[in-house]
């Protein structure tokens, strides 16, 4: 072979391990893609999102008064209409999706934005010279993450948010590079585009303006503590370690500081503060101004310290908030209670991204007091406040992903770290698919074809007639017409409703109230929903649904409720609706829809009547109870069902968590509601060592058991 076609026989081979890596890069993110085709939508928001897109697509305004429920206040205060006309234009764009396609077109924009995050990052390696496989191993942990236990998250405008915070991110240390430079660059301009944007698409944009702040406040404090530094150290080597600690308080000290920090910020960095400034302010460029940034961050700033204390002390209230919104709810919640044992990944991924920060800075003898802030705080965020940790799981990437050029461009003494990086990534990685296969196969299952899955079922060696049903089941979910909405979703309760429709208001179950918007309005509006517009109204939802002491007073005097539609357990936990088990021993009102945990209970008599169903007929009543009758006599159910509808729910539940003591209690809980007093006794006795189930064991007991 002659010395001229080596290098060509050389770039042949390059050409082809690049075209194959790209086609394994290509397969991997399409997987991610597909993977989540066939899913559901799940998030109980994404219903009222749309509604309020089509709204304002429709109207060509943002609202100032809330459509949707009739419970919120007119006029609404300031802080509610912040809240109201927060994610607009986030609203817009999954109309659109809807729009154009359905909710399938919400289920395409959802999986674009699972998997664009980490394909940002890994073409952002690629063009940095990263080896190929060395970014594709780092980023493909929180890849999967995100497509596999987080997919829900991205279906409402809030995805959006996870995207843009990497995209400021990534600007934010373009900016900071380039700012020292002379010239123009184009992330002068694209920063303060991309926080305009974002401040109208969702209010998540407060988290980039506070990575912003993070940066803007330590380049400057860094800048101003080394001279000081210097300053103080000149004071030691002159006059002693006295003469040192004397200048800390001194007037010529604090002078020279802000001359510093003046001269940083007209020097050779003021494009750096012009543009990061610039960024701020344009982040007002929404309907509610800057009102939205004050409100928002505050209100979080408040919780968090109210949290804080209340973690210090040990206890105390929580708020509303925390106590029935789960994304508010620390990450050790979920870990321990809903048994989310994924959550160690993310874990062993965030003390990854630390370490290799640490190791970084020890190596370079250089600390970078903004990036680590600025992952300190997004890791923070996520583990007090679960909703957070699709923040994280899209910036921490970029600083581990930032580490590893910065640790390939160190020389040898850099080598050890990144090798090291690399296959811990991987070890995670390995570690996470295989956990998340053994705990749920069928994950992996979700964007293979039907056809393929039955062949893979006879294969497998099952029996025939066992694929087959699983293929018509298959087969039957696709051809169903709701097929994208969650069978937790109350799909044929709304539809009863529309079919019998009783007359209005309803009480209604607060993570049902967005999608009873998105099928019922304009017909019917909503008692609460996820919005959460206004706190007296939410609290009081609650204490409703949990039976507190005045639930009666409220449905009856408070409202005049007509008819009330919640489930007969709470999906995300598993206990018991309270209300659900009260409504069953009131005799005012009577079942008369009960499917797939969803419950319908209709007045059956006017407030404070005392006749029976035998005296209905002779009774006076108002059209409303005249159609309620005439309801509950076509579609009337002994309401003690509710019973059996617990037990086979939490039935479903057992088979994944056997063991699980909420399961196990609330399924004991309905054998006693339906007078099987021996098996609710057998369940209480493997659980006795947990509260309130020897009260239960002393109450059976007393009746003889």
């Amino acid at each position: 072979m002659s010395t001229a076609e080596k290098p060509d026989k050389r770039k042949a081979l390059r050409l082809a391990y690049v075209a194959v890596t790209a086609f394994l890069f290509s397969v991997f993110f399409a997987y991610l893609f597909s993977i989540n085709l066939s899913m559901n939508l799940n998030d109980p928001d994404v219903w009222w999102h749309l509604k309020m897109g089509d709204y304002v697509l429709e109207h060509h305004e943002v609202p100032d008064q809330d459509p949707f429920a009739y419970t919120s206040p007119i006029p609404l205060s300031k802080g509610q209409l912040i809240g109201l006309r927060a994610h607009w234009l986030g609203q817009v764009i999954f109309s659109m999706a809807h729009k154009a396609k359905g909710l399938f077109g919400v289920v395409i924009l959802r999986n674009i934005l699972i998997i664009l995050p980490m394909t940002i990052l890994l073409l952002w390696l690629l063009r940095r010279k990263v080896h190929p496989w060395e970014a594709f191993i780092v980023l493909a942990l929180p890849a999967s993450m995100l497509s596999v236990q987080l997919f829900y998250s991205f279906e409402r405008p809030q995805g959006l948010s996870f995207n843009l915070v990497l995209i400021v991110a990534i600007l934010l240390e373009r900016v900071r590079a380039r700012s020292s430079e002379k010239g123009f660059d184009i992330s002068f301009v694209l920063l303060p585009l991309t926080t305009a944007l974002w401040s109208n698409i969702h209010a998540g944009y407060i988290v980039g303006n506070i990575i912003i702040v993070i940066y803007m406040v330590l380049s400057l404090t860094s800048a101003a503590a080394l001279d000081a530094w210097e300053v103080i150290t000149e004071r030691w080597r002159t006059g002693g370690v006295g003469s040192a600690f004397a200048s800390i308080f001194s007037k010529q000290l604090w002078v020279e500081l802000l001359v510093s920090a003046k001269r940083h910020i007209t020097g050779a960095n003021r494009n750096f503060y012009i543009v990061t400034g610039a960024a701020l302010i344009a982040s007002g460029l929404n309907p509610n101004g800057f009102a939205l940034f004050a409100n928002y961050a505050t209100g979080i700033f408040g919780m968090f310290i109210r949290d804080v204390s209340r973690y210090a002390s040990g206890g105390g209230g929580a708020g509303w908030v925390q106590d029935v919104v789960l994304e508010y709810k620390p990450l050790y919640y979920f870990y321990v209670n809903l048994e989310y044992k994924w959550l160690m990944f993310y874990w062993g991924f965030t003390a990854l991204t630390f370490s290799v920060l640490i190791v970084k800075y020890w190596l370079r003898r250089s600390l970078d007091l903004a990036e680590l802030l600025t992952v300190f705080f997004v890791a923070l965020f996520a583990n007090m406040y679960a909703r957070g940790i699709m923040f994280s799981l899209t910036v921490m990437p970029l600083y581990l992903a930032k580490s590893l050029i910065e640790l390939k461009g160190g020389g040898e003494r850099l080598r050890v770290p990144l090798k090291a990086t690399v296959a811990v990534a991987a070890v995670l990685m390995v570690s996470f698919i295989t956990y998340s296969y053994k705990r749920a196969p069928q994950i992996f299952s979700r964007g293979v074809p039907v056809t393929i899955r039955h062949k893979a079922c006879l294969m497998g060696g099952k029996d025939a007639n066992i694929c087959d049903q699983i293929l018509q089941r298959d087969r039957m979910e696709k051809q169903r017409p709701d097929r994208w909405v969650t069978l937790w979703y109350p799909t044929l309760l709304s539809k009863f409703i529309l079919q019998n429709r009783p007359d209005p208001p309803m009480y209604n179950y607060y993570t049902w109230g967005g999608y009873m918007i998105y099928s019922l309005y304009p017909d019917y509006r909503v008692f609460i929903d996820g919005r959460a517009i206004d706190n007296r109204m939410t609290t009081t939802a609650d204490q409703i649904l949990k039976a507190h002491p005045t639930w009666k007073s409220s449905l009856d005097g408070g409202f005049g409720i007509n008819f009330i539609a919640i489930p007969a357990i709470f999906r995300e936990s598993g206990h018991i609706i309270p209300l659900a088990t009260a409504l069953i021993n009131d005799d005012d009102w009577s079942l008369v829809f009960l499917r797939n945990n969803s419950a319908l209970f209709l007045r059956n008599r006017p407030v404070g009547s005392k006749s029976l169903m035998e005296n209905w007929a002779t009774e006076s009543v108002s059209p409303s109870i005249m159609k309620n009758r005439e309801i509950i006599r076509r579609h009337n159910i002994d309401k003690k069902n509710i019973y059996q509808e617990i037990i086979q729910i939490e039935n479903m539940f057992l088979r994944g968590s056997p063991n699980n003591v909420t399961f196990n209690i609330s399924k004991a809980d309905a054998l006693a509601g339906l007078g099987q007093y021996r098996e609710a006794k057998a369940i209480y006795e493997r659980f006795s060592m947990y509260p309130g189930v020897n009260t239960r064991l002393q109450n059976l007991k007393a009746i003889g058991y």
